[in-house]
């Protein structure tokens, strides 16, 4: 591979996430009936270099309802090719098991 091949992306792919905290009901992921909550988690200063047709990366935050839950969650300062942005929310999936989620 050289350096003038660019990636422009994979047809039909799924888009990438920046942030994912996905709760799920699977016993793949923990023992039966075992879920965890997610709770007072920041993260800061996230830096995204792209090419201005390459789409934004999605924000997931999702639990599962009346069982395991997602809280306190802040993001704070997004950084896009050097400028701070205010994330659209168009890419910010929340779901409402979540709660406290805030952006800085």
């Amino acid at each position: 591979m050289t350096d003038d091949v660019v990636y422009t992306g994979v047809p039909n792919s799924r888009q990438p996430q920046l942030i994912s905290i996905p709760i799920v009901n699977d016993d793949l992921y923990c023992v039966k009936n075992g879920h965890g909550n997610v709770h007072d988690v920041v993260f800061k200063n996230i830096y995204i270099y792209k090419d201005d047709e390459v789409e934004l990366p999605e924000i997931y935050l999702g639990g599962i309802k009346n069982v395991a839950g997602v809280s306190d969650i802040t993001v704070a300062t997004i950084t896009v090719n050097g400028e701070v942005i205010e994330y659209p929310a168009d890419k910010i999936a929340v779901y409402e098991e979540v709660h406290n989620v805030s952006f800085r």
